[in-house]
């Protein structure tokens, strides 16, 4: 996958994020910040699907939380579907939380073993307020 231009955005882009920024406190009082995302840039157009794979701390989770809002954005810019989100609101959040959904890199957590891939993706979506037949 190409890296696109931090400063090029794309117009296609269902969800495009650009030079993504995010720190963490340091600990103890006078500790600087960590910088954990250093100018992260993806997009995704419709029909595509995006896997982030890499090392263990390499900042895959970090992204997708921060796509999610659930980590503050220090700098950059996170686009769905043309709007600008990375400092949305929680109402506005909740209502994107339709559209946006991540399943986390460790599967114990994330899927059910008990459920089937179809009702796991389906309760969110339930949740929302769809019928189970809509949102299978």
């Amino acid at each position: 996958m190409k890296t696109p231009d931090a400063a090029a955005p794309d117009a296609a882009a269902l969800l495009a994020v650009r030079d993504l920024r995010v720190s963490f406190p340091g600990k103890g009082r006078r500790a600087p910040e960590t910088e954990v995302l250093k100018g992260v840039g993806l997009s995704v157009r419709p029909g595509e699907t995006l896997g982030l794979v890499g090392e263990s701390g390499s900042g895959k989770s970090t992204i997708g939380r921060a796509v999610l809002g659930l980590v503050p954005v220090r700098s950059g810019t996170i686009a769905f579907d043309g709007e600008r989100i990375e400092h949305a609101a929680a109402r506005r959040r909740r209502a994107l939380s339709r559209d946006l959904q991540v399943i986390f890199q460790d599967p114990y957590t994330s899927l059910n073993p008990s459920r089937t891939i179809g009702d796991t993706l389906a309760e969110p979506l339930i949740g929302q307020g769809k019928g189970a037949r809509e949102a299978r």
